[in-house]
């Protein structure tokens, strides 16, 4: 991560997003029509940053905080479909993620206002546990998710 290239922000995959998509802030009006409701503005950012913390959120087996490499690739391969993502998307998925975890203490520092938080408390907790999996399985998961391009 000391090593970690700034510059490849620039090449990476930008669109409009609010960072923190779910399954919880989707309406379901009839079989073809979902509404997203969120509070949050939007703004332009790494794509992949988004489609990182929606796969942890939304994968059943990285709730203990370990990432399932094979569930991430079918879930990135899914969303390729229709967001375009590139080679420096898919090798630095982990590095981009593990960066903004790392500068987030959401959870604990709520938890630390107010003991009654447990939630909160697992919530940092598992992030932790997120980032000791990207920091440990960075390069595993950049090589793994960059196979999905050679699969074309």
């Amino acid at each position: 991560m000391s090593k970690f290239d700034f510059d490849i922000m620039n090449k990476l995959t930008i669109k409009n997003t609010h960072g923190d998509y779910c399954n919880l802030q989707l309406i379901y009006n009839n079989k073809k029509d979902i509404t997203v409701i969120d509070f949050e503005a939007a703004k332009r950012m790494p794509i992949i940053w988004d489609i990182m913390r929606s796969y942890c959120y939304m994968d059943k087996d990285a709730k203990d905080g370990n990432i399932n490499i094979e569930n991430l690739k079918e879930y990135v391969r899914e969303v390729n479909k229709y967001v375009q993502l590139n080679q420096y998307d898919l090798k630095y998925a982990a590095d981009i993620f593990l960066i903004q975890l790392t500068g987030s203490v959401y959870g604990y520092r709520e938890y630390n206002k107010d003991y009654n938080q447990k939630n909160l408390l697992r919530f940092a907790l598992f992030r932790t546990k997120i980032c000791k999996d990207l920091y440990k399985n960075s390069n595993k998961i950049s090589k793994e998710l960059l196979k999905i391009l050679e699969e074309k």
